[in-house]
């Protein structure tokens, strides 16, 4: 392919993201809804792909990231629950592969994101009622097998097998009414990673600066914020969400590596837990 943001090959089964809360005088449903799950990938490819056009993400683009959700409404209009919705589930993503790969882009670029809780609005209405935020979700597993053959990229700032499983992030806490004596409301904890097996024994050769051969990450979401609370007689700000958790990873590389330009990397492997987020200010 030669196009500007092209690739040789493309699958995305991401999920959609949720509506927002409805507001009054409609007063049905306040809370934010979930987002859309992603889908599953499983995908056998075998042959030559040659991308030479600037931009995009790889010569094979797998994608399987779950919605965003929506946020709740501010006012209800009555005692309806006015949380954030829950992100939806990253998919699971597995490749077979073996050929060669010569590209100015990634080569192999996969990821699978949980999707982000919904932030609670403010408690307008002067009512205790509850505004968490809601919860990210867990990112999908990603299983690579890499056989014989070749992946080579010549661009700065590429890495020529890219795989991250992150956790969605939590949606904040809904602040309290001023002047009430009330609570802010907790933020949505973050998502847990999937994990990631890479088993490759595929070479790989990089040209650019700062360029990786394999760049693995898993990393769980990060914590919402806690709403805070303005209250006269009593203020209490809510809890910060906690941060998730990652999955395992392992990446086995039985073929050769050579890494040409300046700062480049081999092989680049991180877990990451996800931080907790700060609480609400009273």
């Amino acid at each position: 392919t030669t196009a500007t943001q092209g690739s040789g090959v493309r699958i995305n089964v991401d999920g959609g993201t949720g509506a927002n809360g409805a507001i009054r005088p409609v007063k049905h449903n306040p809370r934010g809804g979930p987002g859309g799950n992603g889908g599953q990938i499983s995908a056998t490819i075998s042959g030559k792909l040659t991308t030479t056009g600037s931009g995009g993400d790889g010569a094979i683009t797998l994608s399987a990231n779950g919605g965003t959700a929506g946020d709740s409404a501010g006012d209800g209009g009555g005692d309806w629950p006015r949380t954030g919705g829950d992100g939806g589930l990253g998919g699971r993503i597995t490749l077979n592969f073996s050929g060669t790969i010569h590209s100015q882009r990634y080569g192999i670029y996969a990821e699978s994101r949980g999707g982000a809780g919904g932030d609670a609005e403010q408690d307008s209405n002067g009512n205790d009622y509850q505004t968490p935020g809601g919860y990210g979700s867990a990112g999908g597993d990603i299983a690579h097998r890499l056989g014989q053959g070749l992946i080579t990229v010549t661009s700065d700032n590429v890495d020529a097998v890219f795989a991250t499983s992150t956790g969605g992030r939590g949606g904040n806490g809904g602040s309290s009414h001023p002047g009430n004596p009330h609570t802010g409301k907790a933020g949505g904890n973050g998502g847990s990673s999937g994990s990631i097996n890479i088993d490759s024994a595929i070479g790989i050769e990089t040209h650019g600066v700062n360029s990786i051969g394999i760049n693995a990450i898993v990393a769980g979401g990060l914590g919402g914020a806690g709403g805070s609370d303005s209250g006269i007689i009593y203020s209490k700000g809510g809890a910060g969400g906690r941060g998730g958790s990652e999955a395992d990873l392992m990446v086995t590389q039985a073929g050769r590596i050579t890494t040409h330009g300046d700062n480049a990397t081999g092989v680049l492997a991180r877990s990451l837990g996800g931080g907790g987020a700060v609480g609400g200010g009273a």
